[in-house]
């Protein structure tokens, strides 16, 4: 990241940039970032053996 330039990823991506201010500006940090990030992996994975179970009835 050593050669990462915000102002031009703002430039390029500005939709992205604009939520990214929105998610950190009520305080919230990277790790904040983080554990949102590995409750989505994580919930995926449960859902994803959920459905690979044979003895779930669900559709």
């Amino acid at each position: 990241m050593r050669d990462f330039d915000p102002a031009d990823f703002a430039d390029r991506h500005p939709n992205t940039a604009a939520a990214i201010g929105e998610y950190f500006r009520d305080g919230r940090t990277v790790d904040d970032l983080f554990r949102v990030c590995l409750a989505v992996v994580v919930d995926g994975a449960v859902e994803a053996a959920r459905r690979s179970d044979p003895r779930d009835p669900a559709p």
